[in-house]
């Protein structure tokens, strides 16, 4: 018996020793390096593992699940070189690293979670040299992380995070000699200078500095912005702070007006370090400035949109190496030439519009350089347009519908202007416009197409007006009794075909919406900001037609449709209701037997003929899918409302067309915004 007690007091003591000797980390000292390596932390090992190997001068504690610096690391009174690198570490606490002494001359902590380098953490490590931090999430590096008391600090690496702003206290640093910051691979789009660094009073350090900005998110360098930022002088102080040595290479700049100071920049420098990087830098957008060098980029190709005072339908753009404003009107929404412009030194007008039928004068056209109203209907110039002869360059007014000039035009000094394009019109040439060859053989000079204007009417009609004879300038008698007896008879046959037209309009309009595809024109337009144009109530038991049928046909010319395929689940459905009806222009209710058993359809219209009682330009249209509908279950209101407005039933002719003809064309409102579609598009190249 007691024999059995032995052996079992054996077996416990064998098994606790086993314990002891089962460790989660793994401490190995070779000469001067201490590798310590845990498969699950233990603080207790990982203290003991530092005391025994106090002296060890290359500390490597790599992929330990670390999720912060043991505290710890204040025995390791000799090391240079600790490497906490593929670890979980979140956070650096600010006295655990002061906590060494100053020989620590490398940190390394790639491949962790630090989110964020806090002000002081590192002020105690006068020696460190070198700093990794790739690979982290850091979106944040506090103003004074990073100080003049690291004095001996010559390089960071932060590439492969999250950082999204750059504050240049990072990158210039007092006393930091021989320094380089590696920010590449992260998000970084601006700067900052929180610190109040003046970079004008590093020009002692020369090409010391190093800053590598690769393949972030910089879009744009704003050279004024930079100098403000940084109390910058005069820009030869950035070249000699060596500026020189920033890499932002694969960076989607944008070469637009912004970039445009920082290009010129780098045409005045780029001769003195033609290797330089930041000098070779490539444009990213537009589009057809991409991939090349931004110093071989032409002044004139430094662009922004302007939409402040840029009319509707225009395109607005300025080129600021000349102050240039162009303004592009190209769509025949336009009916006349715009009254105010985009203030520019020049500006470049270019309209043309089938609508556009007269030329007068606007305030701006003083500073008007160029003015385009080529392929327009322009039939009059106005008198008030006839001193701008006198001081705008260019004027084309080709391909238009002049039939004559003002005769007033031969009093104008045509010293400054240099072209006037006139082909494609239809020029009369009668005894009251002989005097228009004469003014153009004068100013044949200014008139490049001279040839190509020619006459459209009278016997010299088909020749250049310069070549017609002054004998084929002639006015030809009229018939009075026949012009009026013409005159008579088309204006009879006008009114009949009026009368028939109004008689049958709406049969008319059905017509061609069903066989032209016309409904776009023959709607009227109204103007909303609703965000949608069509709520449909109607009953689940229709869902197949609806479905099937008329949303696929509505979306198809461009409805925006609130069905119940939106109500929002959680929500009551008397709110869901509300706000499809609030939020909608039209409210088109599917009427059939099985819509009149539904509680919530007829709630549905009740609202929606609310809501036309309130607000007068919503509209309420009926769609009934049965040809007999039970009287008895038709709401008294909803009664009311049928024998007061024409419905539509799926059953007749063309119905699809007599609903797409009293649905009203939306124009959605669209309020003011400085959209700028050089930078727009940008998001593409990110």
């Amino acid at each position: 018996m007691s024999f059995v007690n032995c052996q079992g007091i054996i077996i416990i003591f064998m098994l606790t020793l086993g314990v002891g000797f089962c460790t989660s980390c793994n401490c190995t000292r070779v000469n001067r390096h201490l590798y310590l390596n845990c498969v699950q932390t233990n603080e207790s090992e990982i203290h003991d593992c530092f005391i025994k190997n106090e002296g060890a001068i290359y500390v490597f504690v790599t992929n330990s699940s670390l999720t912060r610096i043991p505290k710890s690391i204040r025995y390791l009174h000799r090391v240079q070189y600790l490497d906490f690198s593929y670890n979980e570490i979140t956070d650096i606490d600010n006295h655990t690293l002061n906590s060494l002494r100053s020989e620590l001359q490398i940190l390394v902590l790639s491949y962790n979670n630090v989110s964020i380098l806090r002000n002081n953490t590192l002020d105690n490590l006068t020696s460190l040299q070198e700093l990794y931090l790739d690979n982290n999430g850091l979106r944040e590096i506090e103003a004074n992380a990073i100080n003049s008391n690291l004095k001996s600090l010559h390089y960071i690496q932060c590439s492969y995070n999250q950082l999204e702003i750059l504050d240049i206290g990072l990158v210039w640093v007092p006393l930091l000699f021989n320094y380089t910051v590696n920010v590449s691979n992260n998000d970084i789009s601006n700067f900052t200078n929180q610190k109040g660094i003046r970079v004008s009073d590093f020009k002692k350090f020369n090409d010391s500095l190093r800053v590598d900005l690769q393949s972030n998110n910089l879009t744009t360098i704003d050279a004024n912005y930079l100098l403000r930022l940084g109390k910058v002088e005069q820009i030869w102080d950035l070249h000699n702070t060596g500026i020189g040595g920033i890499n932002i290479l694969f960076n989607h700049l944008v070469c637009d007006c912004v970039l445009f100071p920082f290009a010129v920049y780098i045409n005045v420098f780029k001769f003195m370090d033609d290797l330089n990087p930041v000098y070779n830098m490539r444009c990213g957008y537009p589009t057809e400035l991409r991939s090349i060098p931004i110093s071989e980029v032409s002044i004139n190709e430094f662009n922004c949109s302007v939409p402040e005072n840029c009319p509707d339908h225009c395109l607005c753009t300025r080129t600021i190496a000349f102050d240039l404003i162009t303004v592009v009107c190209d769509s025949d929404t336009l009916d006349t030439i715009p009254y105010v412009l985009p203030e520019g030194r020049y500006i470049n007008l270019s309209v043309h519009s089938s609508n556009v039928r007269e030329l007068s004068n606007r305030l701006y056209y003083q500073n008007v350089t160029n003015l385009d109203l080529s392929n327009s209907s322009i039939s009059t110039v106005q008198a008030d347009f006839l001193p701008n002869f006198e001081r705008i360059g260019t004027i084309q007014i080709y391909d238009n519908a002049l039939t004559m000039l003002p005769e007033d035009i031969q009093n104008m000094n045509l010293e400054k202007l240099s072209s006037l394009y006139l082909h494609g019109n239809p020029f009369q040439c009668d005894c009251h416009t002989h005097w228009l060859k004469a003014w153009l053989l004068k100013n044949k000079a200014k008139v490049p197409d001279l040839d190509q204007v020619l006459c459209e009417s009278g016997p010299a009609r088909g020749k250049p007006i310069i070549d017609a004879l002054d004998s084929e300038f002639v006015c030809v008698g009229i018939n009075l009794v026949l012009v009026l007896a013409i005159s008579f008879g088309l204006l009879s046959v006008l009114v009949i075909l009026v009368f028939t037209a109004y008689l049958f309009r709406v049969s008319i309009k059905v017509l061609l919406i069903a066989n032209f595809k016309c409904f776009q024109c023959l709607r009227r337009k109204v103007s909303t900001d609703l965000p949608f144009d069509i709520f449909i109530s109607y009953s689940s038991c229709d869902d197949t037609y609806v479905h099937d049928m008329l949303i696929p046909h509505l979306e198809n010319d461009g409805f925006r449709l609130f069905t119940q395929d939106n109500f929002i689940p959680g929500i009551p459905i008397t709110d869901n209701i509300l706000k499809g009806i609030d939020s909608s222009f039209t409210t088109l209710i599917i009427l059939s037997n099985k819509f009149l058993e539904s509680d919530w359809c007829r709630y549905e219209f009740e609202q929606a003929y609310v809501k036309v009682l309130q607000e007068k330009e919503r509209h309420l249209i009926i769609l009934t899918l049965d040809k007999k509908l039970n009287k008895e279950r038709i709401p008294k209101t909803l009664k009311t409302y049928m024998k007061m407005t024409n419905y539509i039933n799926v059953s007749e002719k063309r119905y699809m067309s007599r609903l797409l003809l009293a649905l009203p064309r939306i124009q959605i409102r669209i309020g003011d915004s400085e959209r700028t579609p050089l930078l727009n598009d940008s998001a593409k190249v990110n």
